[in-house]
């Protein structure tokens, strides 16, 4: 799947701990990219959307939809498996 061309997402760092963010980040990727895979195989093509994710300080899972392609998530969601259930809708909603 070639991720690199059509399909972006972006996170702005807020935090000064550059390899809590790194971990977190790949865990993220790696999760994210479990869902594309699902959403390619069902829309029988690359999804192509464009995603912005603001990851924020704090442990509280938090997440909050500030526009249609932009995202505010807390780090405590970003670690966990459970940030793709908000995302996958909005993912899907843009590679519509």
């Amino acid at each position: 799947m070639n991720l690199d061309g059509y399909s972006t997402w972006s996170v702005q760092i807020t935090s000064d701990v550059r390899n809590a963010y790194d971990d977190t980040r790949a865990r993220f990727d790696d999760a994210l990219r479990e869902v594309l895979v699902e959403l390619r195989q069902e829309l029988g093509h690359e999804p192509v959307f464009g995603l912005s994710l603001v990851q924020i300080p704090g442990d509280d899972p938090h997440w909050k939809q500030l526009k249609p392609d932009v995202v505010e998530v807390s780090e405590g969601l970003m670690r966990s498996r459970d940030v793709l259930a908000p995302l996958e809708s909005v993912i899907r909603k843009l590679a519509q």
